[in-house]
């Protein structure tokens, strides 16, 4: 992993853009008082059926706005998560070792993810159960004994469904609640973190954090950096327009949104 530099400073805060984790020797900036913080989806995976690969959603773009279009902002919620409950794959193939080394270095490494942690589809099953198994077929771990599973009742709630955590991993449930305060109810009982260091792809993601931090606990130092890794991937071949837009069509006819709305 090479050397950070060329901060984009962002009240007393630091923002790099990087394309790949081996843009950065995140070893070198990290000790015990550290909290290292991933975003999973389109930073750790992506889905492995090709047709659900971000570069082919940035392809068909225009597909896919005529298709969220005719569904309300809670259905694109619903629906994402569907999408991103495929069986996936390693953006690159060094990020279970680089987390394993992180973990050597400070016992306080999450993920924080903008997805809900409880039912999202016509199943019975609970998204951070198989987001946990995800992970885990890929030799990720985010659990941990000193970070215990919680729950923020006191946010706000997606049909009944509040921010927590579960196997080290933090869900946002963003349809209605910022990553920032999501993490900031998280620090509120984590009184050693000194430095904090993120990874997410949306740089809207990594401003919410930036902003509640900056207001509730200045004197903490952020790195964030902002993942494009995805860009230098391959973009699936032989993908039509319209293999595309059925395969978008029949997961949403699949999801039986009046249960879930209730």
């Amino acid at each position: 992993m090479g050397h950070a530099d060329n901060y984009m400073k962002k009240n007393n805060k630091y923002i790099q853009k990087i394309n790949s984790f081996e843009d950065v020797n995140i070893l070198k900036i990290i000790d015990k008082n550290t909290l290292v913080v991933f975003d999973i989806d389109s930073v750790l995976i992506i889905p492995k059926e090709p047709r659900l690969h971000p570069l082919i959603f940035k392809k068909y773009l225009f597909v896919v706005d005529n298709l969220y279009n005719t569904l309300s902002r809670e259905k694109r919620h619903f629906l994402n998560h569907s999408i991103i409950a495929h069986e996936p794959i390693l953006i690159e193939k060094k990020i279970p070792d680089i987390i394993k080394k992180i973990k050597k270095q400070t016992q306080y490494v999450i993920a924080l993810t903008a997805a809900k942690k409880g039912r999202f589809d016509n199943s019975r099953k609970f998204f951070h159960n198989v987001r946990f198994n995800q992970l885990k077929s890929l030799d990720i771990c985010f659990s941990n004994k000193i970070i215990k599973d919680d729950d923020y009742n006191f946010l706000k709630d997606t049909y009944g469904d509040y921010p927590g955590l579960r196997n080290g991993i933090l869900y946002s449930a963003c349809l209605n609640n910022k990553k920032g305060e999501v993490l900031s109810a998280f620090l509120y009982k984590i009184k050693i973190i000194k430095k904090i260091i993120i990874f997410d792809d949306k740089l809207k993601h990594i401003n919410s954090i930036l902003e509640i931090t900056n207001k509730n606990y200045p004197d903490i130092n952020i790195f964030s950096f902002h993942y494009n890794g995805v860009e230098s991937m391959k973009c699936p071949k032989n993908i039509t327009q319209e293999d595309f837009a059925n395969y978008i069509s029949k997961l949403i006819q699949k999801i039986d949104f009046d249960r879930l709305l209730q």
